[in-house]
């Protein structure tokens, strides 16, 4: 993807005003949408298109803000991948625990 592309798509998500509360709300959303749509499959489903312009650099970003909004290690997802917890390997009743999150960190 060029330059070009990146610096018009930024220009583009910056127009839309997005609030980090509004990004907040719409990630919660995808993430949970995503599960569900796992589950209902019960196979692996691609979160991007074929097509899609997410670097590599956003997608580490976004992973590790997701793995530290739930408490969850990078060792401990590798754990539950290596047990077979890849998306839907695992029946949709076995989940990891959830635990208490503090969300006040912001």
């Amino acid at each position: 993807m060029s330059s070009s592309n990146n610096q018009d798509r930024l220009a583009e998500l910056l127009s839309l005003d997005v609030t980090v509360d509004g990004l907040r709300v719409l990630a919660e959303y995808v993430v949970t949408a995503y599960g569900a749509l796992v589950d209902a499959e019960g196979e692996s489903v691609s979160i991007l298109s074929a097509g899609h312009q997410v670097t590599a650099t956003d997608a580490a970003r976004a992973a590790s803000a997701l793995l530290s909004a739930v408490n969850l290690e990078v060792f401990e997802l590798a754990m539950w991948e290596n047990f077979g917890g890849r998306p839907g390997a695992l029946p949709p009743t076995v989940r990891i625990p959830d635990r208490k999150v503090d969300n006040s960190r912001g």
